[in-house]
């Protein structure tokens, strides 16, 4: 692969730390969740956003660029939010952002291979929220539906269960 260019490399940074924030944010709200069935589903999807986090991360640190030590401040507005169908509404609202940035870096096509496995996974399990969860403008909740088939739509991630292209092998599966 070539070198990437400054911008791509920002780019990819502030998505590693959108997916940073995006963990904290799942967390909290899996701690406020009422519904059995909504915990699991944000524990799965904070275990697909620190194996995300790990393969970002380690990619870019094996092409020797700059690798951001952040985590994105929306995190500190979610967690300011008293109400958890507030938090909710703005996780929903960051993951589709964030869905659409990685979708956007693929568009442009400066980054491939590894890279781009890496960014259509995340893109993937980002917009996995809005099958989750049914979002408008002002509420954002578990859809119905769910109810019977929400771990088949979290466990569709597409990842490699091992990562070898960052020079070590990391066995992904031992992370969940």
């Amino acid at each position: 692969m070539g070198t990437l260019n400054p911008d791509t490399v920002d780019a990819l940074n502030m998505l590693l730390e959108d997916v940073r924030a995006s963990i904290e944010i799942e967390v909290a709200l899996s701690n406020g969740a009422t519904e059995y069935l909504e915990r699991e589903a944000l524990s799965q999807m904070g275990v697909e956003d620190t194996m995300i986090a790990f393969l970002l991360h380690d990619w870019l640190d094996t092409l020797d660029v700059p690798v951001t030590r952040r985590i994105n401040g929306i995190v500190l507005q979610a967690l300011d939010l008293t109400r958890y169908d507030d938090r909710l509404q703005l996780f929903v609202h960051h993951q589709l952002a964030t869905c659409e940035q990685a979708r956007h870096l693929l568009d442009d096509g400066k980054v491939d291979g590894d890279g781009q496995a890496i960014l259509r996974a995340l893109a993937d399990a980002h917009a996995r929220v809005q099958q989750i969860y049914e979002v408008t403008d002002t509420e954002a909740r578990l859809s119905p539906y769910q109810y019977q088939d929400i771990s088949r739509s979290i466990q569709g991630l597409d990842i490699p269960h091992k990562a070898s292209f960052y020079g070590r092998t990391r066995n992904i599966s031992s992370l969940c």
